[in-house]
């Protein structure tokens, strides 16, 4: 066997990365995104009920009735997790949807008889 035959053998094609990215970005989007039901839990637990300008916690987080103040940096990272987290997500769809997909196969009566 030649030595370019035995290195050709190794190299993975293309289609094979795309799909290890695609569900890389897919299963990374979902650990963030349980990572930022960890945080938001937490935070829910954790922080005070009463806004308190002095230490910079005027930003309201929401829980179904619940209200907690965060400050700016806290309402940032879970902004950022969010953002982090939906852009995993739609970069595996799109990977799957315009990389990876076979070409729809005509059926018999969509194919032109002239």
């Amino acid at each position: 066997m030649s030595e370019e035959q035995g290195k050709a053998g190794l190299i993975p094609r293309p289609r094979a990365i795309w799909r290890v990215v695609g569900r890389s970005m897919a299963v990374l989007g979902f650990g963030v995104w349980l990572f930022h039901a960890y945080v938001w839990h937490r935070y829910v637990v954790t922080r005070p009920a009463h806004a308190d300008p002095s230490q910079g916690r005027t930003y309201v987080l929401n829980n179904h009735g619940i209200y907690r103040y965060l400050t700016k940096q806290e309402d940032n990272l879970l902004t950022e997790i969010t953002v982090t987290a939906f852009g995993l997500f739609v970069g595996s769809g799109v990977i799957y949807s315009f990389v990876l997909r076979e070409p729809r196969k005509s059926q018999p009566w969509e194919k032109k008889q002239f």
